[in-house]
């Protein structure tokens, strides 16, 4: 859930390993912000590659949920499995920013009890993490704290001020013309596409009030 007062809208992303439901929400003469809400079944393997698809370009993303991911670097009394070597692997390579609650979040019966929730960010920093026993589940929900530099919320009742001759400008030089289409895949990617460029179109071309 987000606040209808601040300006987002969904985004497709395209990955082979993660179930992914994201948004971008737009900032007034920044880059916009990238939240995504991932889950990885457990026996889909996860690449490097699927993981720098979600960041590449962006100047600020959080990944967060479900990634069936072990590794002692924030669960020390777990089994690592493939999952959890290739997101560290990335992360250390990469330079972003890895975080999990100290308590688990995964409660089973018969094995140890895991943190297997975790969170990716990129440009920002998730200053606390909290798994929180509030739900009759073998999964506990986790609390991220963000703090991301120069960011401002706007305020209820927002009004946008668009100007169009420059909406149409920043569209025209945004947009690549005609894409070609070969399949349902390019559609879908051609649709993004022009979602994203639209919606980043109208809010930098916008004042609020």
């Amino acid at each position: 859930m987000i606040k209808r007062s601040i300006p987002h809208h969904q985004i497709i992303i395209q990955d082979n390993s993660l179930e992914t439901t994201a948004i971008k929400i737009a900032r007034q003469n920044d880059q916009p912000i990238t939240i995504v809400s991932a889950y990885r079944p457990p026996r889909k393997p996860i690449t490097a590659l699927d993981l720098t698809k979600i960041f590449r370009n962006q100047g600020y993303v959080l990944v967060a949920g479900d990634l069936n991911a072990k590794h002692r670097s924030w669960s020390p009394q777990t089994q690592q499995n493939a999952a959890g070597s290739t997101i560290r692997r990335f992360c250390d390579s990469t330079g972003y920013t890895l975080n999990a609650p100290s308590e688990p979040t995964y409660f089973h019966g018969t094995t140890r009890n895991t943190t297997i929730d975790i969170a990716i960010s990129k440009g920002m920093t998730v200053i606390d993490s909290t798994s929180i026993p509030e739900l009759s589940s073998d999964h506990n929900p986790v609390l991220f704290e963000v703090s991301l530099d120069n960011y401002t919320s706007p305020a209820l009742s927002t009004y946008s001020f668009p100007n169009w001759p420059k909406f149409q400008e920043i569209l025209t030089n945004a947009l690549p013309g005609n894409p070609i289409i070969n399949n349902t895949n390019d559609i879908e990617n051609a649709i993004s596409t022009f979602n994203s460029t639209f919606h980043n179109a109208l809010s930098n071309c916008s004042t609020f009030k």
